[in-house]
Parts: structure tokens; sequence; C-alpha cells
């Protein structure tokens, strides 16, 4: 990462996350290396420079503003890819217990060695799919937020990974949304998730600050 590009992004970051340490951001700036070394041989992302700062970190941290992410949480990431939304909110919230879903080997080989490299601990690799962890999992009312970033699924998958949620928990995924429009996210409680009458809570987070 180039000077320029990590001044921008340090700049960014600190909108969203004030007075975010001058550690975190040389640990963002690790991760954006790594994405860039391991694209060479891989399908990682097609984003590049400011771009993928702006669509993959920033807007994983945005899923904070949708939870209080100071207590030791358990996450679950599902579709993870690169590690996102989870991986950028583990770097800066190091209490949150994380656990990653993501099916392609090589992307797993990708997160076991970018873990190792920027050294967080209570992170869990799943290297399997989304349908297959919900019917082997040993993990009931077990975590406190389910998010997604890049996939949609279909409310009977919703449903059953709900099951997985405590009694206060939350799912939270980012709506995709056209050019220009204001970063949106889904949330949905336990409680009822499907309730036709009032589905879903939506929180429209601006990105108009960016610079």
């Amino acid at each position: 990462m180039d000077i320029h590009l990590k001044e921008k992004m340090s700049e960014n970051m600190e909108i969203v996350i004030p007075k975010i340490s001058r550690e975190k951001i040389d640990l963002f700036e690790s991760y954006y290396d790594e994405i860039s070394r391991w694209k060479m041989k891989m399908n990682l992302t097609s984003l590049h420079g400011w771009e993928l700062v702006r669509k993959l970190f920033i807007e994983s941290l945005l899923f904070s503003k949708l939870f209080n992410p100071i207590s030791k949480i358990c996450i679950l990431d599902i579709g993870t890819g690169a590690g996102f939304p989870g991986l950028p909110l583990k770097i800066v919230f190091n209490d949150i217990k994380l656990h990653l879903i993501e099916k392609d080997r090589k992307k797993i080989s990708f997160l076991e060695n970018l873990t190792a490299r920027l050294k967080l601990n209570d992170i869990t690799l799943h290297k399997t799919r989304i349908e297959e962890f919900i019917s082997n999992i040993d993990y009931p009312d077990h975590f406190n937020l389910i998010l997604s970033r890049a996939i949609s699924l279909p409310e009977s998958v919703i449903s059953k990974f709900c099951s997985l949620l405590k009694d206060d928990g939350l799912y939270i995924r980012k709506q995709c949304s056209e050019p220009g429009d204001k970063l949106k996210f889904k949330t949905i409680k336990l409680d009822n998730p499907w309730n036709k009458n009032d589905p879903y809570f939506y929180e429209a987070i601006g990105v108009d600050e960016l610079k």
C-alpha cells in the first residue's frame, strides 16, 4: 500500500471509528498487502486501491454502528470470502470471538495465513457450506450476531441459522444498493423474524462524509 492510500484510509477510518490507533491502521495496511499478493494467484476480489479500502474495509466497519462492539461477543460471519466483514471488525474490536464460514479451500488457506500474520486470536475458520454448517453445528443459542456482506439467502435458510442466535441475537446483512445510494443494512431479530407486519428494521448509514 502506498503512503497516499494509507493516509486516505486512515483519515476515513477515523470518521467511522474515532481515535482508531496507528497500530490498527498498520494491521489494515498488512491486510491490504496480503490481499494484493494473493490476488496474483487466486480470485479474492476484483477491487483494488481506494475501492478495495472503501468497499471492503470501511463498509465492514460500518456494521459496528448497528450493535455494541465493546463487550465480548461471539460473531458468525457467513460467506466471508477474504474475511469480510468479520476480520476488519476483529482488528478494531479485538475482544470479539469470531467464526468465519467459507466453502472455498483456497480462501480458507488465505485466511489461515492472514490471521497468523496479523496475530489475531479467538478466530475459528469453518470450511463448509452454510447449509452443512447449520446441520452439523453444536452451537445452539451460541452467537450474539450473524453477519453477511456479499450473499443473499432464502428465508428458509435464514430461519434455520437464526436458531443459532442467543435470545437477544441479531442477524445483519448488507443490502445491495444502486450507485449513489446510501449503504443499507437489513437487521433481523430472533423473535418472530418473518413477521410480515413489521418484517425488517432498516438502517441507512451514509458514507457521504468519506473523503
